[in-house]
């Protein structure tokens, strides 16, 4: 029995294949635009259940934590996230909190041992590292106790990327040296390719390259020893005590914190430790915009199947005339329905092919353009699991249409219209149904315009504001040099060398990017000012600076060269400052303060403000002090405003044998193009901006394919009663006006239809978050009017060529 009636099934499937081969717009059309939707919702499901449902691939992975400190001084908050280099030595060391604890922290250093002088991503861990992580090795080993802070062993372990592109994959790597930054280390490991590298810092790179033993990371006295210097480079990892608690766990390291820090009579700055989870600090900030995608991707494939739903009742229809013969010869309802059923799930499994290729070429994407603020996208990929999500949907999808091809199909009719030409087949279809259809288009459509438009509005502000600089061939400039006793000098010899250079401009010393000033303090009118300005930014500049960045002074003057030698105290700052400083008079020759110094300074000249390339905000106080580039505690770098000729730029091997032509002491350690630079700061909402607009179009597409389906259909029709209408006199105008009039009532209802649902979206929404997505005006009447003009092309373009041709033809066609 069962053997017959999958013999039986069998010759359905293979009467299906002719059946389609013979109908191949069909085919492709319905498998292109259910195979994209659900591709891209694959590839949603596929992020949701990495970052909701997968465990980390770390051994005991629910507990394991990392340490964020918060940095204050003077009650304010000067930073979060961030961790001193003695305040993770104290929680290293200490041995009531974590079973295991481990340090790590990353710089950029240049492999000075290759040809090419690459600069690679290092981390400077603790044995710990390895196996906190059980990080798997392809060569060699991790780090051992024996390499402990304080034991000062030059070894190194290579990523496993680094080991295949500088080194060739060398199977005999273990036991040579290499040479970073000019210090050289014997490599004792390879790192396994299939090792998840951890998201330990808020911002950082993607991924290191080597990995140094922790004594490497600062090597000076000054610098171990700096409670001042709290920086989101380094990261405490570790795994609780079984009897520790987080709350506990955080009040003991606020006590280390304390205890430490109380004996420093000069310390006024202050430490919280929190603790959180390195599942949460590795996902938690992505979780929002992946549930986002995945209702994008949900919206656009309830979009794709209404659309070809249409196409598929319209399929039922064509195939009124072999189902009137099978039902002739007896064939019952089920078997109508196995017979639908065989042509559409052929085409699922064609949807279902081409889903998962659309899938993997949304991870790819994502990994490429998204890792910034999405987690784990190096995890991503399509296992049997999701294979099996993609086939069961692509078959329900299958069944549901088989069903509504069925309902569609009047069984008692069928006999009685074997005999006809197919007149009457439309009336298998109602005009109930049809409008139904078209308004739920325009609904879906609508609430995916309007959410992706809300999205794409402010993200735009963001991209097309202006920076205040002309960023054009300027390019921030970084030098580490290894003599750092007398960095005055040698930023003035670099300086000179600069001006020389066949292919620059002009350049000037800094202390910071040109947006992105590297200090905060607080400043104030005299001591004891009542009424002082917190979170000032602060650059130290020569004279060439305004002049390199193309920043005009509004107000008063320049630095002179001797107040750029001298360190004169004199200041140029923004207008913002100064009015909230001086509102009801000019600034001019007026005084400021750094708070908690002795410092005072003359106000010599005043410029506008900058803003920042990100969704952060304008730098509104701000103040430029005289200077040449110096090394502290705070600053490690060189740094360099630097104006190339046009059409001129430099390489970073070119930068580095510049460099060392002046001073084989000399490292390059960035040399960035500020366009490009501004390009990569607004990555996140480039990548949100060419998402939205994606979704925005593609919504307005499908929704144009369904509708033009609808009209086309029933179109074809009325062609006899248009081609009466013609005969009789109608002009094309009537009949284009006649067809939109039969649409713009489920125009209306969808568009009324979105409108609430968009509501009950944003509702959901501002539960989780403030941000996510906001329902304004604007995205509306943008949605209204683009879902509005793409209806009435739609049901335009099908009438056209009947209202435009002879009313002959259309009566013999008919």
């Amino acid at each position: 029995m069962i053997e017959r009636r999958v013999s039986s099934f069998w010759a359905e499937l293979k009467l299906a294949a002719t059946s389609l081969r013979k109908a191949p717009a069909y085919s492709l059309t319905v498998v292109a635009t259910l195979g994209l939707c659900l591709g891209g919702l694959v590839c949603a499901l596929a992020l949701v259940k990495l970052i909701f449902l997968e465990p980390l691939p770390y051994p005991e992975q629910d507990n394991l934590y990392s340490v964020q400190g918060t940095y204050s001084s003077k009650g304010q908050v000067k930073a979060q996230n961030v961790n001193t280099y003695p305040g993770l030595m104290k929680i290293y060391e200490q041995d009531d909190v974590f079973e295991q604890v481990a340090m790590a922290a990353y710089t950029t250093q240049e492999l000075s041992s290759h040809p090419e002088l690459p600069d690679r991503v290092v981390s400077f861990v603790t044995p710990e590292y390895f196996s906190l992580l059980g990080v798997p090795m392809a060569l060699g080993r991790g780090f051992a106790d024996s390499e402990k802070p304080g034991s000062n062993q030059a070894v190194a372990v290579l990523g496993y990327d680094t080991w295949q592109r500088y080194f060739n994959s060398q199977p005999d790597i273990i036991g040579k040296t290499i040479e970073l930054n000019g210090k050289s280390f014997r490599v004792i490991g390879v790192i396994g390719s299939s090792f998840v590298e951890p998201s330990l810092y808020n911002s950082g790179p993607a991924g290191s390259d080597i990995w140094l033993t922790w004594d490497y990371y600062i090597t000076d006295e000054a610098g171990r020893n700096n409670w001042n210097s709290a920086r989101d480079t380094r990261a405490v990892l570790g795994r609780l005590q079984q009897s520790v608690t987080p709350q506990r766990a955080e009040h003991a390291l606020n006590t280390v914190y304390e205890q430490a820090t109380s004996s420093l009579e000069w310390m006024e700055d202050s430490f919280l430790a929190n603790l959180v989870k390195l599942e949460e600090q590795t996902s938690g900030a992505s979780r929002n915009t992946a549930l986002l995608l995945l209702a994008s991707s949900v919206g656009l494939l309830l979009i794709g199947f209404t659309n070809t739903v249409n196409l598929v009742i319209a399929r039922s229809a064509q195939l009124q005339r072999p189902l009137a013969i099978r039902a002739i010869f007896g064939a019952r309802r089920s078997h109508l329905f196995h017979a639908l059923l065989a042509e559409n799930l052929i085409l699922a499994i064609l949807i279902s092919v081409l889903a998962v290729m659309v899938s993997s070429l949304g991870f790819q994407l994502l990994t490429r353009y998204a890792s910034d603020y999405l987690a784990r996208l190096n995890e991503l990929s399509i296992d049997s699991v999701m294979v099996l999500v993609t086939l069961a949907i692509a078959v329900s999808i299958a069944v549901v249409f088989s069903f509504m091809s069925l309902r569609s199909v009047r069984y008692q009719s069928l006999v009685s219209q074997v005999h006809s030409s197919g007149k009457g087949v439309g009336r298998q279809v109602s005009q109930w149904v049809r409008q139904t259809l078209v308004a739920s288009q325009v609904a879906l459509a609508g609430v995916l315009v309007v959410a992706s438009i809300s999205l794409l509005v402010p993200m735009l502000e963001v991209i097309s504001r202006p920076t205040g600089l002309d960023l054009t061939n300027l390019v921030h400039l970084k030098v580490s040099p290894d003599n750092k006793a007398n960095s005055p000098a040698v930023s003035q010899q670099i300086q000179e060398a600069l001006l020389k250079h066949p292919m620059v401009a002009e350049s000037a010393t800094s202390f910071g990017n040109p947006l992105s000033y590297p200090d905060y303090f607080t400043v104030e009118r005299f001591a004891g000012d009542l009424q002082p300005v917190n979170r000032v930014q602060r650059n130290i500049v020569s004279n060439e600076y305004l002049a390199v960045i193309g920043q005009t002074l509004l107000l008063g003057r320049n630095f002179t060269q001797d107040e750029v030698r001298d360190r004169a105290r004199v200041a140029i700052v923004s207008k913002d400052l100064a009015k909230e400083l001086y509102p009801d008079e000019s600034a001019i020759g007026k005084s400021l303060n750094l708070k908690y110094t002795d410092l005072q300074f003359r106000i010599v000249g005043i410029v506008d403000r900058l803003t920042s390339p990100s969704s952060t905000g304008s730098l509104q106080n701000f103040v430029l002090m005289p200077g040449y580039g110096a090394l502290t505690i705070y600053h490690t770098t060189l740094q360099f405003a630097v104006r190339m000729k046009s059409g001129q730029q430099l390489t970073d091997h070119e930068w580095k044998v510049f460099l060392k032509d002046i001073d084989p002491g000399l490292r390059l350690s960035d040399a960035v193009a500020m366009s490009s630079w501004r390009l990569q700061q607004l990555n996140q909402e480039i990548t949100t901006a060419v998402i939205s607009l994606s979704l925005t179009l593609l919504s307005l597409l499908l929704a144009a394919v369904g509708i033009y389906g609808v009209v086309s259909y029933n179109t074809s029709l009325r062609r006899f009663e248009i081609g009466v209408q013609m005969a009789l006199g109608a002009s094309p105008t009537v009949i284009v006006k006649g067809a939109l009039l039969n649409t713009i009532k489920p125009m209306l209802a969808g568009g009324l239809i979105s409108v609430l649902l968009s509501g009950l979206l944003y509702s959901i929404v501002r539960q989780y978050s403030d941000e996510l997505l906001v329902v304004q005006i604007f995205p509306i009447l943008c949605a209204a009017v683009l879902i509005f003009t793409v209806s009435l092309f739609s049901t335009w373009l099908p009438v056209r060529p009947l209202a435009t041709r002879w009313p002959v033809a259309s009566l013999r066609t008919q």
